[in-house]
């Protein structure tokens, strides 16, 4: 599991496909994702339903961040809850296209293994198998 590819939303077997038709997560389009990547030809979604699990890490990070942004705004900087619940709000619904990706780039990268050997290993079903 590579940190750059998943934040950059790679294939998780090449590294270099990408897994979304749009690089701009807040263009047009930014949650459309390719079926297969472009290189390797990796299916992206494993079997129906795949990404429902990508919730559960998208939860994680969104905990992870409000947790750590009241530490820091309640504690640290001595400011109220009062500041923090909308500040919370905006940045979750200003964040919601970016933590969307990576939740998902994540949770393909638990099924899908680096193969540095990609080029030699076709992968044996092709996409005609998966229609």
């Amino acid at each position: 599991m590579s940190l750059k590819s998943i934040i950059e939303c790679k294939c998780p077997r090449c590294h270099e496909g990408d897994m979304f038709k749009n690089t701009n997560p807040y263009g047009k389009g930014g949650t459309s994702m390719y079926e297969f990547c472009e290189k390797c030809g990796q299916p992206f979604e494993l079997e129906t339903g795949f990404y429902w699990g990508a919730m559960y890490v998208s939860y994680a990070m969104t905990t992870a961040w409000a947790i750590s942004n009241f530490f820091v705004i309640y504690f640290l900087l001595n400011l109220s809850l009062w500041f923090f619940l909308p500040y919370l709000v905006i940045t979750l619904i200003l964040l919601n296209p970016i933590i969307f990706r990576i939740s998902r780039s994540i949770y393909l990268s638990f099924f899908v293994y680096y193969d540095p050997n990609w080029k030699n290993n076709i992968l044996e079903k092709t996409k005609k198998d998966y229609h």
